[in-house]
């Protein structure tokens, strides 16, 4: 089956994040064959889809998500401690595997809705997530947590490791969904359990590893007290820091930390609305950026950031890293629609199920950069739901 969108304001994402205005994408299947200007090709019985001026831009990463959270939006807000306090008791007594089931059903809707074809998630009962992400046809990174108090589907340590094996039983080799093992955070597992999620990794090198890291003040006292390190400097000792793991946050990290991190060739993912909305601070992007580490942008959990819709999270991306440089220049519309690709360690995705289309800037105003006015402009005309 041929699909040929047309009249398209075309975004590739390119390293020049080139814009072709009235282009087109002609799509085989599941694989986008080609894009270009002008006249597409003619194909007999192909099915034309005209855009209208639309914007068409390749299928977005999500690099890290909690979708089942879905269930629990909007609850515990404006809290300090929420996660012991209210998050764990909460999923302690309501998280089961149909529970996981239907959240994850309900947030990837969420997400395709908003162009992401693959995600990283990690969460609980990870397979049924999993199987939820085969079934709507999307990629994705499905990490079994692991931690160290109480979660809802393993008592211990060793039941944990179980589920990751049943997990990597399941899909290891599937064409979309890939398993993954994800320590929660140092705080919540520690230098022997994180040694043992290791080694695991030495032992099985296709499954990624996930992990939350230097996101709270907490955390850094956690890690200064019981080991004189900074939460970098913990997982490094226990042998985790290692290229391609994933790590989500990464916001109190210093020029050694980042140092390091380029080092071992990890993947960071940006958490900017969840972030702010916690009060927990600004990841410093830009430096990250430019130490050669690749930082994708990412929801997080719905209950975190309130939202599965990435577009949302560009303006507040950009919008913070001027707040942290003092200037307009850090961040530049440009540069953030590339990072709706990166910091899942597996790439942005060759192949999607369906073309994103959104809505372009008001086309009887001027426009001199089309990437800073979609990126400002999107949440303002409605197009990409709720963005508070």
């Amino acid at each position: 089956m041929t699909v040929l969108v047309t009249n398209a304001t075309l975004l590739p994402c390119t390293p020049d994040m080139e814009v072709i205005e009235g282009g087109y994408v002609r799509i085989e299947g599941e694989t986008i064959a080609e894009i270009g200007a002008g006249e597409p090709p003619r194909i007999e019985g192909a099915e034309i889809l005209d855009a209208g001026g639309d914007i068409v831009m390749p299928g977005m990463v999500n690099p890290h998500c909690h979708i089942a959270m879905s269930l629990f939006r909007g609850l515990g807000e404006d809290v300090d401690d929420r996660l012991y306090r209210y998050v764990l008791p909460m999923e302690r007594k309501f998280v089961t595997p149909e529970m996981v089931r239907v959240g994850t059903a309900l947030g990837t809707l969420e997400l395709i809705e908003a162009g992401v074809t693959a995600v990283a998630d990690m969460y609980y009962f990870e397979t049924e997530v999993g199987r939820v992400l085969d079934r709507a046809g999307i990629r994705g990174v499905v990490g079994q947590t692991i931690a160290d108090f109480d979660p809802p589907d393993h008592k211990t340590i060793d039941a944990g490791f179980a589920l990751v094996d049943e997990l990597v039983s399941e899909f290891s080799g599937h064409p979309r969904v890939t398993p993954s093992i994800a320590p929660h955070a140092p705080y919540s597992t520690d230098i022997a359990v994180m040694e043992r999620v290791a080694r695991f990794a030495d032992d099985h090198p296709e499954v990624p590893v996930q992990i939350h890291l230097a996101e709270m003040d907490s955390e850094m006292e956690w890690c200064a007290k019981n080991h004189g390190l900074r939460p970098v400097e913990v997982v490094e000792k226990a042998g985790l820091l290692r290229k391609g793991l994933i790590c989500a946050h990464c916001l109190h990290v210093s020029g050694s930390d980042i140092e390091k991190m380029a080092h071992a060739q990890v993947c960071v993912a940006h958490n900017a609305r969840s972030n702010a909305k916690a009060g927990r601070g600004i990841a410093p992007v830009g430096a990250m950026r430019a130490a050669g580490i690749p930082v994708g942008i990412a929801t997080d959990g719905p209950m975190s950031g309130n939202t599965l819709d990435l577009i949302s999270q560009f303006a507040p991306v950009s919008m913070l890293q001027k707040l942290l440089g003092h200037s307009r220049k850090p961040m530049p519309g440009r540069e953030v629609p590339a990072g709706g690709g990166e910091g899942a360690g597996h790439g942005r995705p060759h192949r999607l199920a369906r073309a994103r289309q959104a809505g372009g800037p008001d086309p009887y105003q001027p426009c001199g950069d089309t990437h800073a006015a979609c990126l400002r402009s999107l949440c303002h005309a409605g197009l990409l739901g709720d963005a508070g």
